[in-house]
């Protein structure tokens, strides 16, 4: 905690102190010096994380070729889904009402799509060496 942040920190602990009462010079210092341990001590906790954070990342190794594929194609497989999702839902059932020759053809290219995308996806998953993941950072 910053001086100033510690000063205002002092004055807003005095104002309650004043408000409940307490008057005696060694009570409220009794109460600024606990207060004062507690929060070092939060701080010290929160430095120890962050420590223990960047001692994690930065031992961690970039990711593989097999690690950004896999991401990748997991991202892929999110818009696919969201457009297919659309296709079945409004685009096909609309060509269909129309007699659209489209809908049958694409209607294949949907399907086929989603097959190939699920094939290359569990490829990719068994290329993965042990305590590797899908990322790309």
């Amino acid at each position: 905690m910053e001086r100033n942040e510690m000063d205002e920190t002092k004055m807003n602990v005095k104002d309650v102190m004043q408000t409940l009462n307490i008057t005696s010079k060694k009570d409220f210092d009794l109460v600024i010096n606990y207060l004062a341990s507690v929060l070092q001590s939060k701080n010290l906790g929160r430095e120890s994380e962050k420590k223990d954070v960047l001692k994690f990342t930065d031992n961690r190794k970039p990711p593989s070729e097999r690690e950004k594929n896999l991401y990748n194609i997991n991202a892929l497989g999110i818009h696919y889904d969201f457009i297919y999702n659309i296709w079945r839902s409004q685009l096909y059932p609309s060509l269909k009402a129309i007699d659209s020759p489209l809908a049958s053809k694409l209607y294949d290219r949907f399907t086929d799509g989603a097959v190939f995308l699920s094939n290359i996806k569990k490829t990719a998953e068994k290329q993965l060496l042990p305590g590797e993941e899908a990322r790309i950072d």
